[in-house]
C-alpha cells in the first residue's frame, strides 16, 4: 500500500481504524516509533525492506483489472488494522508533524478476509499472534471484549456533577486502549486541545489496570494489587469482570461507584506523598495505599456499613475528616508493611502474601469512629440502590429498543432485502420485520433478540 493512501485513510477515520487493535496510537517516544520516523525521514525507499508492515482484517474485498493487467483492489469492508496501529499512525505523524513526503514509502500488508460470524474470534488471535512491534500487554488484549467497550462508553455518556462556579461539566476517561487518552489530543489544534482538556482532565483518567486496583482493594484483596498491574489485572478480569458476561450487567450506578473508588484511591496516594512519616521513611507507597484503602473499606463493613461512594461521587471528591482517618490508617500499615515477620526479608515480597492482609492488617481493623461513620452507609440501603441501578438500566435498555422498532416501521421492507442479501435472515427475524412492516410492535423475546442481532450485524444503530 502507498504511504500517502494509508496516511489518507487513517486521517479520515482515526482510531475506527484501529478498532481491533489491541492499542492506539503509543505517539512518537517509543524506540520502535522512533524508529520508524528515522527511516521515513532519512531512507523512505527502504521503508518496506525495514518495517514489519501491517495485519489487517476485512469481512469482504471487492477486485477489479487495473488498466495495466493487473488485479487491484476496488473497495474493502469492515477494514481493520489489528496489528501495525504505530506505523500507520506514524505516516499520518511524518507526513503533518514533521512534513516529510511519503511518495517513496511503501507499507507491505497482509489481509485477511474473516466472515462477520467468525471476527470476534478470530481477530484478537491474530492481534495475539501477530503482534510484535512493540510488547503486548495482557491488559492490552482484553481492550476489545464487550465489556470493556461497555466501561468505555459508560464513560464517555455520563459527566460529572457540575459544581458551583464553574462553566464546564467533565468526564472521567475510561482508557480501554493503551495510548487512547494520548491520541484523543494528537493532531488537534490549541483550540481543540484546550476543549478536550477541559472536557477530559488528566486527573480524571482511569486506565484498565488502575480500574482493576482500585476494586481489588477496595474489595479486600490489597495483596494482589501489590502483585503487580499485569497479575492484578487478570486476577480482576477472572474474579470480577468475567462475571458481569457481555456488560449488560454494567450501569451508570456502578460506573460511579467505580470513579468514587478511584477519587479515594488517586487522593489518598497523593496525600501520602506529602506526609511527614511518608517523608522520613520512604518506600512502599504502591502498597500502603492498597492496603490503606483495604483496611478503610473493611472497618465501615465491620459496622454494618459502606463508605457513601455517591457522596464521594457528587462531592468529586474525599471530605477531609476521612482522609484524616484513612491516612492515619495508612500510617500504620506502612509500619507494618515495613516489619515483614521472619520467613520474608523483603518487605514488597511481604506485601504480596495473603498472610500479610489476614494475620497482621485484618486483625487490627475495628469499626470506624462515630464522627467517620457519618461517611457511611447501611449495606442494605447500598444493595438496594444497586439493584435499583441494574432496574433502570433494563427500563432503559427497553425503552431504547421499543423507540428503534417504531423508527424501524418505514424501513422494514429495506432492512429484510438487506438481510437477505447477506444471508442473515432466520426465521424470527424474518417474523419480526413482517410484524413490522405491518405496523405491529408487539415482538416476542425470540423475535426481539433476533433483530438485536441483525440489526448489530448490519451495523443499523
Amino acid at each position: 500500500m502507498h504511504a500517502p493512501v494509508l496516511a489518507k485513510v487513517f486521517s479520515a477515520y482515526g482510531n475506527r481504524l484501529l478498532e481491533q487493535n489491541v492499542r492506539t496510537y503509543l505517539q512518537a517516544k517509543t524506540d520502535v516509533n522512533k524508529g520508524i520516523l528515522k527511516t521515513i525521514a532519512e531512507t523512505p525507499s527502504m521503508f518496506f525492506a525495514y518495517n514489519n508492515g501491517l495485519t489487517a482484517t476485512a469481512s469482504s474485498v471487492v477486485t477489479e483489472q487495473l488498466p495495466n493487467g493487473t488485479l487491484g483492489i476496488a473497495s474493502v469492508r469492515d477494514f481493520q488494522i489489528v496489528n501495525g496501529g504505530q506505523t500507520t499512525a506514524s505516516m499520518l505523524y511524518a507526513r503533518d508533524g514533521m512534513k516529510c513526503e511519503l511518495d517513496e514509502v511503501y507499507v507491505q500488508v497482509k489481509l485477511s478476509v474473516v466472515g462477520e460470524e467468525m471476527l470476534g474470534e478470530v481477530v484478537p488471535n491474530i492481534s495475539k499472534y501477530a503482534n510484535t512491534q512493540n510488547k503486548v500487554s495482557l491488559a492490552d488484549l482484553a481492550s476489545n471484549s464487550s465489556v470493556q467497550i461497555r466501561i468505555e462508553r459508560l464513560s464517555k455518556e455520563i459527566s460529572t456533577p457540575q459544581r458551583a462556579g464553574d462553566l464546564h461539566v467533565t468526564r472521567w476517561f475510561y482508557e480501554r486502549a493503551r495510548g487512547q487518552y494520548k491520541n484523543l489530543f494528537a493532531y488537534k489544534s490549541a483550540a481543540q486541545r484546550s476543549r478536550l482538556e477541559t472536557e477530559y482532565p488528566k486527573a480524571q483518567l482511569i486506565e484498565k489496570t488502575g480500574m482493576a486496583k482500585y476494586e481489588l482493594a477496595f474489595d479486600g484483596f490489597p495483596h494482589h494489587v501489590s502483585e503487580g498491574e499485569q497479575k492484578c489485572f487478570q486476577r480482576y478480569l477472572k474474579s470480577v469482570l468475567a462475571g458481569y458476561g457481555d456488560g449488560i450487567e454494567l450501569n451508570e450506578f456502578w460506573f460511579k461507584c467505580v470513579v468514587a473508588k478511584a477519587i479515594i484511591f488517586k487522593s489518598l496516594d497523593r496525600e501520602i506523598t506529602r506526609s511527614e512519616w511518608y517523608r522520613s521513611a520512604k518506600g512502599l507507597k504502591a502498597q500502603t495505599v492498597a492496603y490503606a484503602v483495604a483496611a478503610t473499606a473493611q472497618a465501615f463493613r465491620i459496622g454494618g456499613m459502606q463508605i457513601d461512594l455517591m457522596r464521594i461521587w457528587r462531592e468529586q471528591c474525599v471530605p477531609a475528616a476521612l482522609m484524616t482517618w484513612m491516612l492515619d490508617w495508612a500510617s500504620r500499615i506502612h509500619e507494618v508493611l515495613n516489619k515483614p515477620p521472619g520467613e520474608v526479608k523483603n518487605p514488597s515480597e511481604y506485601a504480596k502474601k495473603e498472610f500479610c492482609w489476614t494475620l497482621h492488617v485484618l486483625p487490627i481493623i475495628g469499626r470506624p469512629p462515630a464522627a467517620v461513620a457519618d461517611f457511611g452507609v447501611l449495606l442494605q440501603d447500598f444493595g438496594q440502590d444497586r439493584g435499583q441501578g441494574r432496574r433502570d438500566e433494563r427500563r432503559d435498555r427497553k425503552l431504547d429498543f421499543d423507540i428503534t422498532l417504531a423508527q424501524l416501521v418505514p424501513r422494514a421492507a429495506e432492512v429484510r432485502q438487506l438481510a437477505e442479501s447477506r444471508r442473515l435472515l432466520s426465521d424470527n427475524n424474518s417474523r419480526a420485520l413482517d410484524k413490522l412492516k405491518a405496523g405491529r410492535l408487539t415482538l416476542s423475546k425470540a423475535e426481539k433478540n433476533s433483530l438485536k442481532s441483525l440489526l448489530e450485524r448490519l451495523e443499523i444503530e
